[in-house]
């Protein structure tokens, strides 16, 4: 899989350092699971088995499942960060040109964001990052109530540390689905081109769906810190609270735009285009039909030509095939990645609720 998705597309390494990290670890190990569980993840599993192991006596039920999906993140997401840059990203390009009047356009979109991921990640991460230290000081009673005893703690800082890490990679997260709205908002923006001959069935926008859903499923694996979330909004006060359910509403929303805003953009940037086709095949057959001596409704049978009346099977056919086009972005298995994505961070809190309730 690395060799299909890495470097289709894409002629050079990538500049973002997860991903130029995570290549250098592939060219010795060439195995993307060992990299992201083990030499990622491993790290976050140290601090957290070390947490668990010296303050057992505090852990209880929903907390440990709250640290083991910290961990589940820890572990995938720079695999899916690495897969979305060095595999999703340039795949996506390939498979949009033939859409494009100017297929070398992609080449310009292409080299401006992986820029923007490589020079630029540190802004949303470090956004992400600035509520951990505002938490960990609101939420004393809850991280006492859970073994951890401030800053004389040195269990405390390998904590929060792993906190952070996990803000960046919240962070960069934010990033891709930005970088995604990005570049479906300049793809909109080109001149498109409508294949009712296409294979997906779909006049070639399927490309467009199956790049806005990979990017939400992706992104749901974010919601894996909801359940440590929630049990910290139910232990402090308010103030706290008001800022865990603010960063919760900002996901949500990001998770739901990571797919509908792509999808309608592009579909109506799609529907406009179909109208304008109809209008020219239909301009051209009634044109052809003047200029030919054929009455504008039916046809004189008397004097019909033959070589014309092929001409004006082939526009109706040509317009029946533009108006029954699909152009919406989804397929079934389109549909129920975007099912997941959205059932996932309910089924996380449904469970969180039944542990609670043991």
């Amino acid at each position: 899989m690395r060799n299909s998705e890495s470097t289709s597309g894409n002629d050079h390494r990538s500049q973002f350092w997860l991903t130029a990290l995570f290549e250098r670890i592939l060219d010795r190990s060439d195995s993307p699971f060992f990299v992201s569980v083990v030499v990622f993840g491993g790290p976050p599993a140290v601090i957290a088995a070390l947490y668990v192991g010296l303050r057992w006596s505090y852990m209880t039920i929903p907390f440990v499942f709250s640290l083991a999906a910290l961990l589940v993140v820890t572990s995938a997401a720079p695999y899916l960060i690495w897969y979305y840059d060095a595999g999703l990203f340039p795949q996506f390009r390939e498979n949009v040109r033939p859409l494009l009047d100017d297929p070398a356009v992609m080449g310009d979109i292409g080299r401006r964001y992986h820029g923007l991921l490589a020079r630029w990640w540190w802004l949303p991460a470090l956004s992400a990052s600035v509520p951990i230290p505002l938490l960990l000081w609101f939420g004393t009673p809850f991280l006492r109530e859970h073994g951890l005893f401030g800053v004389a703690d040195p269990l405390f800082w390998a904590v929060a540390a792993l906190l952070l890490w996990i803000a960046v990679i919240v962070g960069i997260g934010f990033l891709l689905v930005a970088i995604t709205f990005l570049v479906i908002r300049e793809v909109a923006a080109q001149p498109l081109e409508i294949d009712p001959m296409h294979p997906d069935g779909l006049g070639g926008m399927s490309a467009i769906g199956h790049y806005a859903i990979r990017t939400t499923t992706i992104f749901s694996l974010g919601a894996l810190v909801l359940p440590l979330q929630l049990q910290y909004a139910a232990a402090v006060g308010p103030t706290a609270t008001i800022l865990i359910y603010v960063m919760g509403g900002v996901y949500g929303l990001f998770i739901a735009g990571s797919f509908l805003y792509p999808t309608i953009k592009i579909n109506r940037k799609a529907e406009a285009i179909r109208s304008e086709i109809l209008n020219e095949l239909r301009e051209q057959y009634y044109a052809f039909k003047r200029a030919t001596d054929e009455p504008t409704v039916g046809i004189d049978v008397e004097t019909t030509d033959h070589a014309a009346e092929q001409k004006l099977n082939r526009l109706q056919e040509e317009y029946r095939e533009y108006r029954n086009v699909r152009l919406y972005p989804l397929q079934l298995p389109v549909l129920l990645r975007l099912f997941t994505s959205v059932l996932f961070p309910l089924l996380l809190l449904g469970v969180e609720y039944t542990i609670q309730s043991i």
